[in-house]
């Protein structure tokens, strides 16, 4: 079983100003930088899946300007160089990143919406909400009256932020639609009240565009799940493989910290083979990558049992079609030629054996499957951490779908850039300025600003 641990460093107001140097460097470093917010909710469900896109955008509008973010989570993906070639016949390269990732704890100053769901998911993931209330760093929305003062605490993420927007390198979300909401809202300027302005104003903050995982694991590669710790884990599997076959892979570097820094390792276990006190996974969990019933379900929510299961069920079935026409063709070469003929509904009666799965005969079946909870509280699930995997994610799909090698990261995907995945729709929300559009008069006033410094 291999394990690897990722250095998150964790920034708060206690040492905000020793780490800044550090964290603007990784910034203005970067090829590409993945995000990942935790706010103090969602908002409903209903509201928040409306087909309509403009109600859709109306709704997030209000849930950013009621709820706190309570972190973000900064990966620097920096890539060293396109890699060095392989001892394959295929002459593939790897890639090389140095990656530097942040977990910054944040708490609004003014009164915000605090949803329970939310709540109680976090403290099963292992949030620890004494340390947060006790160091995060208090900010305000942004006002136009004091936006002047960069010296405050309650501007220091807008600062970081603007700095990200001067950088002009790609941004990597997952599902990040609603994460970008929040970010304008709480560290940019007032939303606009339509869904084309803010689009249009995007496109002139992010100018070297935004990818969106979800939308590629959906659209483009076709995975079966696509909520991020499923395909991390799998794009983690896939770059192991790659890895021991000597074909082109991500390689990751991580800095190294002195021992007295606030930095927390989350460890990335690659549990290739079912281990005893496992079970069967749960079908709506590893759908959905949720499950109503929680820490209390007696079936397994492990990614690793997960893709296990899959990869099991996969080798079944090309062993049945093995067998199948090694069948098919011994009982071709027996049988009288007028009976193989076709039956009436147009299939072949001799091949239509069927190998129906049988739980009884898995090697699952004989693991533990008791009445106690077999799911805990994970710490993994953390701003920082989550960064990092969209970024990882970002990296594997990138190496794979690229057209060809060029000096800028995003241009050999061209066709993956500004494509925002919304739930339960089968199009992506462009992130462009439309023709009939023109950009919010507060983007202009903030992105002069911005750009003042650049």
């Amino acid at each position: 079983m291999a394990l690897t641990c990722i250095p998150i460093v964790d920034i708060h107001a206690e040492n905000i100003t020793e780490n800044w140097p550090s964290l603007i460097l990784a910034i203005k470093s970067a090829t590409f930088i993945a995000l990942d917010l935790e706010m103090s909710g969602i908002g409903n469900r209903k509201d928040t899946m409306t087909r309509d896109s403009n109600e859709r955008y109306k709704a997030f509008c209000e849930i950013a300007k009621t709820r706190s973010i309570l972190s973000v989570g900064i990966s620097s993906f920096s890539l060293q160089q396109h890699g060095e070639e392989s001892n394959n016949p295929g002459n593939n390269k790897n890639s090389d990143f140095l990656v530097q990732t942040y977990n910054i704890m944040l708490l609004r100053k003014d009164s915000f919406t605090v949803e329970p769901g939310s709540l109680k998911f976090l403290l099963e993931h292992g949030f620890d909400f004494n340390t947060h209330y006790a160091k995060a760093i208090s900010y305000s929305l942004p006002q136009k009256k004091d936006l002047k003062d960069s010296s405050t605490d309650s501007k220091l993420m807008s600062n970081v932020f603007f700095e990200m927007l001067r950088s002009k390198k790609p941004i990597v979300v997952h599902n990040g639609f609603l994460d970008l909401v929040f970010l304008y809202q709480n560290f940019y300027s007032d939303l606009p009240s339509s869904l084309l302005t803010f689009l249009a104003d995007l496109s002139i903050m992010f100018s070297a565009g935004v990818v969106d995982t979800k939308y590629i694991a959906e659209f483009v590669i076709g995975c079966s799940a696509t909520y991020l710790n499923y395909i991390f884990k799998k794009s983690w599997r896939e770059n192991v493989e790659k890895k021991a076959d000597n074909r082109s892979h991500i390689k990751i570097e991580c800095c190294e910290y002195p021992s007295n820094a606030d930095v927390s390792f989350n460890s990335i276990r690659n549990k290739t083979s079912i281990t005893a006190g496992s079970t069967f996974p749960c079908e709506h969990y590893a759908a959905h990558g949720y499950c109503s019933k929680g820490m209390q379900c007696k079936m397994s929510h492990d990614i690793d049992v997960i893709l296990n299961y899959e990869e099991e069920k996969k080798s079944k079935k090309k062993k049945r079609k093995r067998k199948r026409k090694e069948k098919d063709k011994k009982t071709f070469q027996e049988l009288p030629e007028d009976k193989t003929r076709s039956n009436e509904d147009g299939t072949n009666g001799i091949f239509e054996e069927e190998f129906p799965e049988s739980p009884s005969k898995s090697p699952l079946s004989n693991l533990h499957t008791n009445n106690q909870p077999i799911n805990s509280a994970s710490g993994n699930h953390r701003a920082g951490f989550d960064a990092f995997m969209t970024g990882f994610c970002m990296a594997c799909y990138h190496q794979k779908l690229k057209k060809h090698d060029d000096r800028e990261f995003v241009d050999g995907i061209p066709e993956l850039i500004n494509k925002l995945n919304l739930s339960g729709k089968d199009i992506p929300l462009k992130v462009e300025k439309s023709s009939y559009c023109k950009t919010s008069a507060s983007h202009n006033e903030t992105w002069k600003r911005v750009m003042m410094n650049t």
